[in-house]
């Protein structure tokens, strides 16, 4: 009797591995087409010198020079220049070959993400801060509330209640004095 036996990986005898021939586009998480077959990624800080020549391989990778960086395992055929901060920021954080430059905003400024910096804000005479300007985020400021007897009362006596006394009394005195001094036409 002859009978037919398919091999598949689950029942190959120990130590017996199929190699698949992998198809253009069909590469692993961390691994990139050369040609018809699929290479390794280079690690984070470096890039693709020349690609593998066999499957399933790592091809030469290179360090990034001085001013260049990848942050995660790449098949790049070069490395990305750092960025450079604006005049309006600082550096946070230098670029090294596995990080890119991390800048922020210069003391008294802020910004959010991707937008460039702005002045912070000053809260005004009848406001208080809530929260002090920080590289990413402006001053908070809230109006002070009024106490009893504090600013608006004193505004309106200053400005109301002085002027109509001064005026009654001003008054007072000129007709005292016309009256003393008997004139009429005045």
């Amino acid at each position: 009797l002859a009978f037919l036996v398919t091999l598949t990986a689950a029942n190959l005898p120990p130590g017996l591995r199929v190699r698949r021939r992998r198809h253009f586009g069909s590469c692993g998480e961390q691994e990139y087409p050369n040609g018809n077959i699929c290479c390794v990624n280079c690690k984070a800080g470096t890039f693709v010198k020349s690609p593998c020549t066999t499957a399933g391989q790592r091809g030469t990778c290179e360090e990034c020079d001085y001013g260049t960086f990848t942050e995660h395992d790449n098949h790049l055929q070069k490395c990305v220049d750092c960025a450079k901060c604006g005049p309006d920021q600082e550096v946070a954080e230098q670029c090294t070959n596995t990080q890119n430059t991390k800048c922020r905003c210069k003391a008294g400024r802020f910004c959010n993400p991707e937008e460039a910096c702005e002045v912070c804000r000053k809260c005004k005479s009848d406001e208080e801060i809530v929260r002090n300007c920080t590289f990413s985020s402006n001053t908070v400021c809230k109006k002070i509330p009024l106490k009893p007897g504090s600013s608006i009362d004193a505004v309106f006596f200053v400005l109301c209640v002085i002027p109509a006394v001064l005026f009654l009394v001003a008054g007072g005195i000129f007709l005292k004095y016309k009256k003393k001094c008997g004139c009429r036409g005045m």
